[in-house]
Formats: structure tokens, C-alpha cells, sequence
């Protein structure tokens, strides 16, 4: 058995069968490659933690990248009493690795860091801590303390790298938390070192697991994760039940009204329709000006004035039908990748938008961002407000008035427009949803990407975008079909 990196242990506590399903992908190194949104992810990460280590001038990195050199040079550091910080020390006891982001020397003992691109001192990073104080005083470091240095929502583009960060310290939550790990440990490594991949067990950590169709729900076309909003409590007791398919579920199950139209749409195979689909979209003014947006999101700001993890506007695609179906124009704008464009994108889009009208968005997105730019902006916010009280919401029309079987309790566009208009697709664009457009604006931004290269992945960011809004024309012309007929 390889040894049992932070990841696998966690997952081993959650899902035992998961765990062991991720340790044998480690082995064999078939493991999926990562998007191109999780490298980014990871860029940030890496970009964070050189910036954390300034805060220790004299402290010391492990540059080792193999585990035993690692650990050798960490030994030795620690037994150097004139370095007051290590970066990346390497331990390792039975079979649980770690490598901690920065041990700082209080006297004979240590205070363990993590540094962490968050903002907030989260369940899941004192657990990530825990684990990692675990492996620490297994292998006989003694830790005094336990803090997590998160981003700061303070901080913004010029200044120090003192301001970047927020400490928490965590030190009773992780110490009760490590002291339960150091009792699971036999059992865990017990299980990932069997041959044997250990039974599946459906529980509400199945919903959105990787592994889910190929462990609890193998063969289940319909599972009950599929019910809107159901909790872990009904998840619990349809399972107790031994029903994981929403076939099975009886009639006599209490069940919301959103989620009995879900499990009589699946058993009949028939799409459910209200009374009031036709009348609710006959009330869209036209012409109609079908609206999406484009954001990015990134721990450290590109742009001044700029938030860590605010959401900035930089794209927008607009299409306009005098009638169903009908295109009269699309109208696009998309920020440059070196200045922050969003007033230069609200006065755009407003002259686009007109004074009438129905604009139509997918979902609550377009209207947050309306809001914030009303804010950010207010001798602009009389007409953002005017765009604001034209929004239709498609999704919700969507959810409320219609169910289709093959939504399979999602009412995401990338599910509901294959279902409901089968010509159209993602599958082709190079740039195939919106964490793959942050992913790209970020590369141009930080000059990554240049030149023709650039203007190639600004080409497909308007591809893309545009999509999304034609992709409402044809859902909202597919949707006025099939009102005027009995489904």
C-alpha cells in the first residue's frame, strides 16, 4: 500500500469505499487530469503560500520533492535551533504522509500553520489542519498551537503581503478533532491497505460523489438524489427503507409538491406541465432581450480596487427578438484583460437593453450582478434599477411550470437545453462553461497568454457567451411550443 496522503485519509472518514477507490487510482496513476479552472485553483494556491512564507524572512523551505529526501531534510532542520520556521516540512508515521505549509518555533514546541486561499476559517480547513496535526504529533512534534492563515477581504491589489492574509487560531477545535483521527487511524489504514474494495454504503455523501455510478449507484438510472432540494434526513429514511430509485418510492411517502411532479414524471415517463406555463410566458413583452453574463472570481485581485473573490463583471452576450424565435441582433461586449471595464460594460449595456421590452436571464445571476453594479456605480443605478424590473426569469418559469424525465432533477442549461432542444450543443466550443472562461480571462489578464493567442481565447469567450443566450432563444421558443399543446 502507497502511503496515505491528507486527501485519502479525509475521504476514508467520510466514505470508506471512496477512499480505497482513490488510493488504487494513486497507485495505478489513473487518476483524472485537472481542468483547466482547477489548475488555476491551484496557481492561486501556490501564488498564496510563496507570499505566506514572506511573513517568515528567516524561515526555511524543504525543497525536496520526493518524500524520503524530504523527511531527512526536515529532520535535520528541526534539530537546527537557529531557523525559527520551516516551509514545507515533510513527516511521515506508519503510513500517513504530511507536509506542513509552516511550523513556527515557540520554544520546544511548534504552532502549526495552514495556509489557505479561503477567506473563512471553514469546517473543511480545521479538518485538512487536523489531519495534518495528526501525522505532526504521531511522528513526536509537540504543537502548542494550531492557526489558519486565510485570504483577507480587506486586502486589495497594492498592498503589503501582511495585509493579504487573516489569522484564526483553531487550536482546541483541531486538537479535539486530531485526537478522533489518531483513533480512526488503525481502521483506516486497516481498510485501504485490503485487497478488497469494502462495500458500498448509500448514504447523503453519495449525492455528487465521483464514484457514485460506479459504487452505490450502479445501474440506478433515476436515484432519489435526483429530487429537488431532498435532505439528508429524506435521503436517510428512503435509504433505511432500502428505495434508491426514485421508482421505488411510494405514493404514501411524504414528499414536497415540487418533488411528487419529479417522481410522477419519472414513473409515467410523461413531462409535467401547469396550467398557467402558457399564460405566465404570453406576459413576456417584446421585444425580447435575452441576457447573459460572464464573471471572474479569483482569490487575489487582478485589478485595483477589487476585492479578493468579488465577482467582476468583464462579459456580457445579447440577443434580440422582435418574436419567438425571431433575431433581429446579438450585441456582445467583452472587457479588456488589462483594466477594469465595468462601467465601460454598464453604459454599454444599457444603451443595448433600450427603455422596453422583456429581458430574459437563466436564473438570479444577472440580477445580482445588476444590483452590484448599481452599487458600485450610483448615477447609474436609475437605469439599472429599470433594467432590473424587466428581468424574466426563464429557469424559474422553467422549475415551476415544467418537468421534463430527462432533466433527472437538474434544471441547469447545460442539462435542460440538450433535453429539451437536442440540436444544440456545448460539445464543440473550445471553451465549454463558465469555470473554463474565468480559467482564460485569468491567463490573459496575468499575460499568460498574448498576442494572437489571446485574440484566438477572446474569440471563443464570445462564442461561448453567445451560446448561452441563443440557447435561450431556442428554449424559450421550445417552451412556447409546448405549451400550446397537452404533454
Amino acid at each position: 500500500m502507497n502511503n496515505i496522503t491528507k486527501d485519502i485519509f479525509l475521504n476514508s472518514i467520510d466514505c470508506p469505499r471512496r477512499a480505497w477507490l482513490m488510493m488504487r487510482e494513486k497507485e495505478e496513476g489513473t487518476a483524472s487530469e485537472l481542468s483547466a479552472a482547477e489548475r488555476m485553483r491551484m496557481d492561486e494556491g501556490r501564488e498564496i503560500g510563496i507570499r505566506a512564507r514572506k511573513l517568515y524572512p528567516e524561515g526555511k523551505l524543504i525543497e525536496e520533492k520526493s518524500l524520503k529526501s524530504a523527511i531527512q531534510a526536515t529532520g535535520a532542520s528541526l534539530s537546527n535551533n537557529s531557523l525559527p520556521a520551516l516551509f514545507e516540512a515533510a513527516f511521515l508515521h506508519g503510513n500517513l504522509t504530511a507536509r506542513a505549509d509552516i511550523i513556527e518555533r515557540e520554544g520546544s514546541r511548534w504552532h502549526l500553520i495552514e495556509v489557505k486561499s479561503g477567506k473563512e476559517a471553514s469546517a473543511e480547513y480545521i479538518a485538512d489542519i487536523a489531519y495534518t496535526m495528526t501525522v505532526l504529533r504521531m511522528a513526536g512534534l509537540p504543537i502548542v498551537r494550531a492557526s489558519l492563515m486565510c485570504v483577507s477581504s480587506d486586502y486589495r491589489l497594492s498592498m503589503t503581503d501582511e495585509a493579504l492574509f487573516s489569522y484564526f487560531d483553531v487550536t482546541a477545535k483541531a486538537v479535539e478533532m486530531s485526537d478522533h483521527f489518531t483513533g480512526e487511524c488503525p481502521n483506516v489504514c486497516q481498510t485501504l491497505a485490503s485487497p478488497s474494495t469494502p462495500a458500498p454504503v448509500w448514504k447523503p455523501a453519495c449525492k455528487g460523489c465521483a464514484y457514485f455510478k460506479n459504487c452505490t449507484g450502479a445501474g440506478i438510472i433515476n436515484p432519489i438524489f435526483d429530487l429537488p432540494r431532498i435532505s439528508p434526513e429524506t435521503i436517510e429514511r428512503l435509504a433505511g427503507q432500502g428505495i434508491h430509485a426514485i421508482e421505488d418510492i411510494p405514493a404514501s411517502f411524504a414528499l414536497s409538491t415540487n418533488q411528487r411532479i419529479v417522481v410522477n414524471a419519472v414513473k409515467t415517463l410523461k413531462q409535467y406541465k401547469s396550467g398557467e406555463l402558457k399564460s405566465v410566458l404570453d406576459s413576456i413583452v417584446w421585444p425580447a432581450y435575452y441576457l447573459d453574463f460572464e464573471t471572474i472570481t479569483t482569490a487575489l485581485p487582478l485589478f485595483e480596487n477589487v476585492a479578493p473573490y468579488e465577482q467582476m463583471l468583464t462579459q456580457y452576450s445579447l440577443h434580440i427578438c422582435s418574436a419567438p424565435g425571431k433575431i433581429d441582433g446579438n450585441r456582445e461586449y467583452l472587457a479588456s484583460h488589462e483594466r477594469d471595464c465595468r462601467r465601460e460594460l454598464a453604459v454599454k449595456l444599457i444603451e443595448d437593453l433600450g427603455e422596453s421590452g422583456s429581458i430574459i436571464v437563466y436564473h438570479t445571476f444577472e440580477k445580482t450582478m445588476l444590483s452590484g453594479l448599481a452599487k458600485l456605480f450610483p448615477d447609474l443605478k436609475s437605469d439599472l434599477d429599470k433594467i432590473i424590473d424587466r428581468l424574466v426569469d426563464l429557469k424559474a418559469i422553467i422549475n415551476k411550470h415544467y418537468y421534463h424525465p430527462g432533466f433527472h432533477g437538474s434544471y441547469s442549461i447545460k442539462v435542460v437545453l440538450p433535453t429539451l432542444v437536442p440540436d444544440m450543443s456545448y460539445k464543440e466550443l473550445a471553451i465549454q462553461n463558465g469555470s473554463e472562461a474565468i480559467a482564460a480571462f485569468v491567463d490573459m489578464a496575468k499575460r499568460r497568454i498574448d498576442g494572437s493567442e489571446a485574440d484566438k481565447i477572446r474569440a471563443e469567450l464570445l462564442e461561448y457567451c453567445a451560446l448561452d443566450t441563443m440557447a435561450m432563444v431556442r428554449l424559450h421558443e421550445r417552451l412556447i411550443e409546448l405549451s400550446r399543446f397537452q404533454v
